[in-house]
Order: structure tokens, then sequence, then C-alpha cells
């Protein structure tokens, strides 16, 4: 809902496409299934994927059904000036690959606390994701974070560079 609202704020000022990839519902047949809604003044892409029982399996279907739906908004109405995206792991890895790819400027917009201490998940992750996003983070042109708290964390973490970091708190009141 948070990203929805971001949107929201924005969606009248400039063309906006919104990719998702999420898991299949149990009765989709399809190993991947692309939805494109209109919403207002933004178009959702979503891919489903069948999951797998494997977790590196399943990380592997979400990036490659993201890579589906970048191909098809590609396809439709050429490269993104930007990209836009909203917490890191894991979506941030297509983010940074495709980035990269097509050297189309990265902004990033972070939610997830789960880089605190107190929530310890991002010191859990393995060394290959930390690397990866540590990097999603130095290539991004600029990190909006929801938190002076977040903040803090990304830069006592090392992340993120004061200079390139702004507070955007949650946008619970928009439309």
């Amino acid at each position: 809902i948070f990203v929805l609202k971001h949107v929201r704020l924005i969606e009248h000022s400039l063309p906006i496409q919104v990719l998702y990839a999420y898991i299949a519902p149990k009765e989709q047949t399809e190993r991947f299934k692309i939805i494109e809604q209109n919403r207002d003044n933004f178009t959702e892409t979503i891919v489903y994927y069948k999951e797998s029982s494997n977790r590196l399996v399943n990380q592997l279907l979400q990036m490659y059904s993201f890579w589906k739906g970048f191909r098809s908004i590609k396809k439709k109405q050429g490269l993104p000036s930007v990209i836009h995206n909203h917490v890191v792991f894991p979506s941030g890895f297509f983010a940074l690959f495709i980035s990269r790819l097509y050297q189309i400027p990265l902004l990033i917009t972070e939610h997830w606390t789960g880089y605190s201490d107190d929530d310890g998940r991002y010191s859990k992750l393995s060394a290959i994701h930390r690397y990866i996003i540590q990097s999603a983070f130095k290539k991004a042109k600029a990190v909006s974070v929801i938190s002076v708290f977040l903040k803090n964390i990304l830069i006592e973490k090392e992340l993120c560079d004061e200079k390139k970091i702004a507070v955007t708190p949650n946008v619970l009141s928009a439309p």
C-alpha cells in the first residue's frame, strides 16, 4: 500500500509503469502469467510465477518474472527514463541489473527495517545478497527512506552516503 500511495502522489506529473512479480495462486496452471491493468493514470504489470519448493529456484523465478514483465513493458513503451525501486531486497537486484544494463538512473525508496541490529534480517543474509544490496545503494542516484531511524541505520551500515539520502515519510493520507 505504501508503494501505491507514493505512485499516486506523482502519477499526474509523469507517465508511470509499475512492475511486480508475485507467487501465483495455486489454481494458476501457467508457469508465468502476465496481467496488465490500468489504474487511474498509471499501468501495473504483474507477473505471477508458479512457486517451487526450493528457495533459490524461487528467487531465480522471481528475477525471471521481472525480466518477462520488463520486456513486455519495453516492447510497448520503450525504455524508462528512470527506475524507482521500492525496497531493495529482493526487487532491487533486478532494478540494479536493468539500471546497469541500459544505463538508466536508479532511485531507491527504502521501507525495510530489516537492516537494524534489533531486527537482524540483513545480517542473516548471505554475503552475495548483502553485496548486491550494497551495490544497489551505491549505484542509486538518490535514496529516500521512510524515517530518520532508517536513514541513520543505512548510514551506520555504510550502505548509503548521507549526501544522497533524504527522509520521505510514508504517505498514509494520499488518496
